[in-house]
């Protein structure tokens, strides 16, 4: 009696996973670009014009030999991509070499209007964040900001000691969310730079973290408008004075 509940309960799984297959199908992939996910940001447009150059360019897969057999001085003895036809001027549209050159045309031509027409609306502003951004950066501790840092290594040039130009003391530090690139090679230890790069960073973000002073239109004080007014006055008396005399005086 339990084997034949436990095979009515798997062909009742079996079943129920038959019929909601179709909507499991239905399912884009999540880590796959779709016209909903591309578009989005500045490497987006990047990605996109090299696809156009990248099919814009027919010519990358002929060898300097194949421009040679296109011509009777040169045939070949195989028929590679149609070369010999070519050569014979026996060539049609539908020829591999030709058919190929004109499929790239047409799959680059495609890609660019694919391009301008959605280029518009992608994001090149890599750092769009405000003051408020900044100022919950800067409240955060070292270890914090070191986690969200892209940190590369260097040799430091200029005057110094044998332990700066001999060694990868130097630190550049890049601050990924905000952008925001620091740089220290003053001491021989690389540990210290770290710990500076992070203190200067902590002041980038403290100062871009300031809220924006409020704007309070000045009124014009009355010696001012009276002083404007006076000169105003001064100098229509001397164009007065410059014009040339009429016939009557």
């Amino acid at each position: 009696m339990r084997r034949k509940i436990y095979k009515m309960i798997c062909v009742a799984v079996a079943c129920m996973s038959l019929i909601a297959c179709d909507s499991w199908l239905d399912v884009d992939p999540s880590d796959q670009y779709s016209t909903e996910t591309f578009w989005k940001t500045k490497e987006h447009a990047s990605a996109g014009i090299m696809g156009c150059y990248n099919a814009l360019k027919p010519w990358r897969s002929l060898h300097t030999m194949e421009f040679d057999m296109l011509t009777a001085n040169a045939m070949p003895y195989n028929e590679a991509n149609g070369t010999q036809a070519i050569g014979k001027g026996e060539h049609l549209s539908t020829t591999a070499l030709i058919g190929s050159l004109w499929k790239n045309c047409y799959v680059g031509i495609g890609r660019t209007n694919t391009f301008i027409a959605n280029v518009g609306g992608v994001d090149m502003d890599e750092n769009k964040m405000g003051w408020r951004e900044y100022a919950r950066y800067a409240e955060m501790s070292a270890e914090e900001l070191a986690r969200d840092c892209e940190v590369q290594v260097f040799r430091a040039t200029g005057p110094g000691g044998q332990g700066v130009n001999t060694t990868d003391s130097a630190v550049r530090m890049k601050h990924i969310p905000s952008g925001i690139t620091v740089t220290a090679r003053e001491s021989r230890s690389q540990f210290q730079n770290r710990s500076s790069c992070l203190r200067k960073l902590r002041a980038e973000l403290g100062r871009r973290g300031r809220p924006p002073r409020r704007r309070v239109k000045t009124k014009v004080p009355q010696r001012s408008r009276q002083r404007r007014l006076n000169d105003k006055h001064f100098n229509a008396i001397k164009k007065a004075n410059r014009r040339k005399p009429g016939s009557d005086e």
